[in-house]
């Protein structure tokens, strides 16, 4: 993928289902292979690029019937971030929601209908194409 002064901005893989299998962002050097169970549902990623954790953390996705990721819990059970998307995917953000009432901030890429977003190009890729949330329109 290229930007508007035709630099790469990511190079992405696919596997003969259509799967991306491999993304490279040449920008920060970072490599990420995606692997997926037997039934083609993402299972693990592993990238060259990973932060130290100052302490292991396990989360919970609780998707919404479109797929979209809603809530996201600790181990324990308690709600670390909540999410709420417009009709065609933006995320809903306003002044009123607070730390307290559990919407920080979370590294999770997977947005509107589970589509992940690249962080380089802004798109959300939804495996045969890509979709721009702001004019709610595939690519």
């Amino acid at each position: 993928m290229r930007d508007a002064s035709n630099g790469v901005v990511g190079r992405y893989y696919y596997d003969g289902e259509g799967r991306r299998v491999k993304k490279e962002v040449p920008a920060t050097g970072e490599t990420t292979i995606f692997v997926y169970d037997a039934f083609g549902k993402l299972i693990a990623e592993y990238s060259t690029q990973v932060a130290q954790p100052t302490e292991a953390k396990v989360s919970y996705l609780m998707s919404d019937h479109l797929g979209s990721p809603r809530v996201l819990t600790e181990q324990s059970g308690k709600v670390y971030s909540r999410r709420d998307f417009m009709p065609f995917g933006e995320e809903i953000r306003t002044l009123q929601r607070t730390e307290q009432l559990g919407y920080g901030a979370d590294a999770v890429r997977q947005k509107f209908t589970g589509y992940e977003r690249d962080s380089e190009s802004g798109l959300d890729f939804a495996q045969a194409r890509y979709f721009h949330f702001g004019f709610g329109r595939f690519f």
